[in-house]
C-alpha cells in the first residue's frame, strides 16, 4: 500500500472536495433518517423532508479536512488508513441525508468506495457500501416478519421496532437494524413459547426471515444462547405432541384409564426454565403407572394393553429407553400370568357347566323328576363365582352324592343310574384328572339296606316279629317289624347273609347282598306268641 499512500490521500481530499461543491448551491433538503429507511414501511409515517436554511454537513466538513490532511502528513499504519477511509464513508453517508438523498451523491459514494479499494488492493468499502445500500431492501424484509407476529400478538407496540431519530451515519443506521433485527428474533422465539401448537410454521418463518436477512450482509442472527432456547421449545413441543400421540393410542380400548388433567396441568404449570428432562419423567411416570394400574384392573385385557404399550414405547424411544421401571416390568409379567389363569379357569368353570348341563340330561332320562342344576342352590355356590378357580372335588363330590341319592330312593332305576355312575367317574378322570371319586363310590358300593317284610300264611303283616341279620355266626343286627310287618335295615355290608325271621322258632333265609336296594318278602307258617 505504501506506493499507493499518496494516492489515498488525494483521493481522499478531493472525494470530501467533490461532495461539497455538488450541495453548495443546493437548498439542503434534510433526510430524517429513521423516517427515510423505514417510511416505506405501513406501520411507520410517511417519507418525510425537511428543509432546514444552513448545512451542518459544509462546515463539517470544512473543518475534517484539514484534520485529515494532517493525519495523512504525520503516517498512518494499514489499519488506520483504513479506519480513516472508513470515516471519510460515514462523512459522505451523512451528505446523503442531508441533501435529500441525491442519486449522484450516491454514485460519487460509490466510485470512492470502488477507487479506495483499488488503491487498497482490497475490498473493504465497497461492502459496506452494498449494505448501505441494502438498508431499503431490509425493510420489507422487516415489515413482512412484523406483520406475520402481528397475527399471533394484534397489541405488539410496533414503535419498539423504530429507527433512532438521532441516527445520521451508515454505522449508526446498521447498529439500529442489527437491534430490530434482535428484537424481532426474540419475539419470534417467544411467539414459539406462546403459540406451541403452530411451532414449526413460526420455525419455518423465522428460518425464512434469517437467511433473507443473512444475505444482506448481516450475520449471527440467531446465538448460541437462541438456538439453544430454539431446541429447548422443539423439545417441549415434542414432549407435547408424543404426549398427545400417546393419550390418542390409549383411547382405545378403554381398558386404560389415563388421567389426563394431571398430564394436562405438566404443561399448563410448565415453566420454560424448567428441566425438560424432569418434564418427561413426569409425564413417563404418570403414563407408564396409568397402564401398570389398568392391568391391575383388568388383567383379562393383558394382550390389547400390551400392545398399546408396546405403540407407547416405540413413540418415545428418542426420549427413554426405560418406559417402565423394573418393578413395572414385574408387575407386567404378573399381570399376564394373572390373565393365563383366568383364562384358564375360565375355561375350566365352562367345561365343568357344559359338563353339568350333559350330565343332568343324561340322569334326566331315567328321572324326569330330577331337579335342574340351576336349583341345587349349594351346587351354583360352588361355581358361580366366574373367574375364582372352583374346587372341582366338592363339585364333583356333590355330582356324585346326587347319583348315590337317587340310587337309595329309585330301586328299579339302580341298574341305570350305577351305570351312569360308572360312566361319571370314567369321564371326570379322563377331562379333568380328578382322582378320588371311586373311593367314595367304592364306599357306597360296601353296603347295602334290605328291607324285611314279614307276612302270616294269610298274607297278613306281621308286627312286633325279631328279624335278625347274621354273618354266618355274627349277629350283625336285630330289630322288630312295625305294623305293617315292614322292617328296614342301613349300612349292611354286600356279601352273603343270614336272614333269620321270628321269636322262638325261627325261619331262616341265605341271600346274596350284590345291589343297594334288597327287598324280601318272608311267610312264616306258624305263630309266635
Amino acid at each position: 500500500m505504501a506506493e499507493n499512500y499518496n494516492e489515498i490521500k488525494k483521493l481522499v481530499i478531493s472525494h470530501l472536495h467533490d461532495l461539497v461543491d455538488s450541495v453548495i448551491s443546493d437548498n439542503r433538503k434534510k433526510i430524517l433518517v429513521h423516517e427515510w429507511v423505514l417510511g416505506i414501511c405501513k406501520h411507520w409515517r410517511d417519507f418525510a423532508e425537511i428543509n432546514i436554511e444552513g448545512s451542518e454537513f459544509i462546515p463539517r466538513v470544512s473543518f475534517g479536512i484539514q484534520g485529515i490532511r494532517n493525519r495523512f502528513e504525520r503516517g498512518m499504519t494499514m489499519k488506520e488508513v483504513i479506519n480513516e477511509l472508513l470515516y471519510v464513508f460515514e462523512i459522505s453517508t451523512y451528505c446523503y441525508f442531508e441533501y435529500g438523498a441525491r442519486k449522484d451523491i450516491l454514485n460519487k459514494i460509490e466510485n470512492y468506495c470502488k477507487n479506495a479499494d483499488s488503491l487498497l488492493e482490497n475490498k473493504i468499502l465497497i461492502h459496506e457500501f452494498e449494505k448501505f445500500k441494502s438498508s431499503k431492501q431490509i425493510i420489507p424484509l422487516i415489515n413482512k416478519a412484523i406483520d406475520y407476529l402481528n397475527y399471533f400478538d394484534e397489541n405488539k407496540n410496533v414503535n419498539e421496532f423504530r429507527i433512532n431519530p438521532e441516527t445520521e451515519t451508515v454505522s449508526e443506521l446498521e447498529k439500529e437494524f442489527n437491534k430490530i433485527i434482535i428484537l424481532i428474533t426474540d419475539y419470534f422465539i417467544t411467539t414459539m413459547w406462546n403459540n406451541m401448537d403452530e411451532i414449526n410454521e413460526i420455525k419455518k418463518e423465522l428460518n425464512q426471515f434469517t437467511k433473507e436477512i443473512s444475505e444482506l450482509k448481516y450475520i449471527n442472527l440467531i446465538n448460541k444462547e437462541k438456538q439453544k432456547e430454539i431446541n429447548k421449545i422443539e423439545d417441549f413441543r415434542l414432549i407435547k405432541d408424543l404426549t398427545i400421540d400417546t393419550i390418542s393410542i390409549l383411547k382405545t380400548p378403554h381398558h386404560i384409564k389415563v388421567n389426563n388433567e394431571e398430564i394436562s396441568s405438566k404443561f399448563l404449570k410448565f415453566d420454560k426454565n424448567k428441566n425438560l428432562n424432569k418434564l418427561t419423567e413426569e409425564i413417563i411416570s404418570e403414563i407408564s403407572k396409568s397402564i401398570i394400574n389398568s392391568l391391575h384392573e383388568n388383567p383379562l385385557y393383558f394382550d390389547e394393553i400390551k400392545e398399546k404399550s408396546d405403540k407407547i414405547k416405540i413413540v418415545w424411544k428418542e426420549k427413554t429407553t426405560t418406559f417402565f421401571t423394573d418393578s413395572q416390568k414385574k408387575q407386567i409379567s404378573k399381570t399376564k400370568i394373572i390373565k393365563e389363569e383366568i383364562m384358564n379357569i375360565r375355561e375350566e368353570n365352562t367345561m365343568i357347566k357344559g359338563y353339568i348341563r350333559g350330565w343332568y340330561e343324561s340322569l334326566k332320562k331315567i328321572n324326569k323328576e330330577i331337579m335342574e342344576p340351576s336349583r341345587h342352590v349349594d351346587l351354583i355356590k360352588l361355581y358361580q363365582e366366574k373367574d375364582k378357580k372352583n374346587n372341582q372335588k366338592e363339585i364333583f363330590d356333590y355330582l356324585l352324592d346326587i347319583m348315590i341319592n337317587l340310587i337309595k330312593q329309585n330301586q328299579e332305576q339302580e341298574d341305570k343310574i350305577t351305570k351312569t355312575i360308572e360312566k361319571f367317574l370314567v369321564d371326570v378322570k379322563k377331562k379333568f384328572n380328578m382322582f378320588g371319586l371311586e373311593e367314595k363310590y367304592s364306599n357306597f358300593l360296601e353296603l347295602a339296606k334290605i328291607e324285611v317284610e314279614v307276612i302270616n300264611f294269610f298274607n297278613k303283616p306281621k308286627k312286633d316279629t325279631k328279624v335278625s341279620l347274621y354273618d354266618h355266626s355274627k349277629l350283625l343286627v336285630e330289630l322288630k317289624t312295625n305294623n305293617k310287618g315292614l322292617v328296614t335295615f342301613d349300612k349292611i355290608p354286600r356279601k352273603e347273609i343270614s336272614i333269620k325271621v321270628g321269636n322262638k322258632k325261627r325261619k331262616e333265609k341265605i341271600i346274596k347282598v350284590k345291589r343297594y336296594n334288597n327287598k324280601y318278602k318272608i311267610r312264616l307258617f306258624f305263630y309266635n306268641k
